[in-house]
């Protein structure tokens, strides 16, 4: 999924952070709207996922990927994994902040990017 992406996403001026924990993906994608949207799209039309959810489609006014066509972190060699990698689509409730599924692939990234790659 992984090399896929990086084939796939330049082209479409795609960026963004792929997070993996036992066998389950979490993909943050950065690039224009709509163009975003039908990727996403087409994820969701491939039959080798299931259980697809659209956490946050907010905007940003900067990217944080533009030298990533797809970052990738792996979870699997963390011990302790956040919440909502542990407890699946019960965490993906809003809150004031946001939803948990956004400041999640937010603290990713943000891990990501200072080097805390574990």
């Amino acid at each position: 999924m992984h090399e896929q992406s990086r084939k796939k996403n330049p082209p479409l001026t795609i960026t963004g952070l792929l997070v993996y924990h036992e066998q389950e993906f979490m993909q943050l994608l950065e690039g224009d709207k709509n163009v975003s949207l039908a990727l996403y799209d087409t994820i969701v039309g491939d039959k080798r996922h299931s259980q697809v959810h659209l956490l946050w489609d907010g905007l940003v006014a900067t990217r944080s990927f533009h030298d990533w066509s797809m970052a990738f972190v792996d979870r699997d060699k963390v011990s302790g994994c956040s919440r909502l990698l542990q407890e699946g689509q019960s965490a993906l409730h809003t809150t004031i902040g946001g939803s948990t599924g956004r400041t999640f692939l937010l603290n990713q990234r943000d891990e990501f990017l200072r080097g805390d790659r574990r």
